[in-house]
């Protein structure tokens, strides 16, 4: 403690804005009643139960509305208005003496139709026709070394784990050490090569309807799309006000929070791959011998988020 208070503390100098925003519903969150929204999961539980080899379920549906009112010593007066849907599901399904499960999230900002775009009971009863398939005719993965192919699920889960929470600078300084962990990841390596020239690594909260949207994060810094990689070379941390003046930058808008109670921290938004020019077809078609894993059922990650 004496340590960090003897730190000089560091605030880098932003512009300062006057706005006001909300986030677009078409069917207005708070029309719906409690009953519908039970129906909702009502139904798709209905759904999945339909199937043989259906066994158990746990299903989630959340809504809430965030009115925030921000000010600043710079001047700074936002005004924001988001509305937000979260959902988790999980279920089991058996066949031929054998079980597995899968667990799942949804997110996102905007009215009731965020909901109704999911199509939930379309969806699960399609990923539990998958999971028995896998069950009845699934076979151990081949042994060796060979080509991976990799769907959307585990490609943001990767990107996540070891691309996102690693480039968080307040995670690089060693902030986080004793709760959430180190990163591999040095203040000098802006500029090291950690991939190939294909790979291009984009956090933003700038995706309409996305579950991490805002224009403005918690020190009224405007958003903007952070380079975490480019052509394979690592671009740029995600900074906040604090971290950013301790290496001569300015923030990115990556200062977050929960709620009103909590500290404000460094936090990726919405991680992800930017799309080349193949498609998922040529890529299989390129693969001679190799798996292609469309999702997973859990994860494990050193502290440092090196080994994945």
């Amino acid at each position: 403690a004496s340590r960090i208070n003897q730190e000089k503390l560091l605030f880098s100098e932003e512009k300062a804005y006057t706005k006001k925003y909300s986030v677009k519903e078409k069917t207005k969150l708070n029309s719906i009643s409690d009953e519908e929204k039970s129906k909702t999961i009502l139904n798709a539980y209905k759904s999945l139960s339909k199937l043989e080899s259906f066994d158990s379920s746990s299903i989630g549906l959340n809504t809430k509305i965030t009115d925030k009112y921000y000010m600043n010593s710079d001047g700074s007066l936002i005004i924001s208005k988001i509305p937000e849907i979260t959902m988790n599901y999980f279920f089991t399904v058996k066949s031929n003496g054998k079980t597995t499960q899968r667990m799942n999230y949804l997110a996102g900002v905007g009215g009731w139709e965020t909901v109704k775009n999911w199509n939930l009971n379309k969806s699960l009863v399609s990923e539990a026709k998958n999971l028995t398939n896998v069950l009845n005719k699934g076979v151990p993965a081949p042994k060796g070394v060979m080509d991976f192919v990799v769907g959307h699920e585990v490609t943001g889960i990767m990107v996540h784990e070891s691309v996102g929470h690693p480039y968080e600078a307040d995670r690089i300084m060693g902030r986080e050490s004793a709760q959430a962990g180190e990163s591999f990841v040095k203040t000098d390596m802006v500029g090291r090569r950690v991939g190939s020239d294909y790979v291009n690594i984009i956090d933003t909260p700038l995706i309409d309807n996305s579950a991490a949207y805002y224009l403005y994060d918690e020190e009224g810094v405007k958003s903007r799309d952070k380079f975490l990689m480019k052509k394979g070379l690592i671009n740029e941390f995600m900074h906040d006000r604090s971290s950013s003046a301790k290496m001569g930058l300015t923030s990115n808008a990556s200062s977050r929070i929960s709620d009103n109670s909590k500290e404000p921290l460094i936090r990726m938004s919405n991680t992800y791959v930017v799309p080349g020019k193949a498609t998922e077809a040529s890529l299989i078609k390129d693969v001679k011998k190799g798996i292609y894993m469309k999702n997973f059922m859990e994860w494990n990650i050193d502290d440092t988020r090196y080994n994945f």
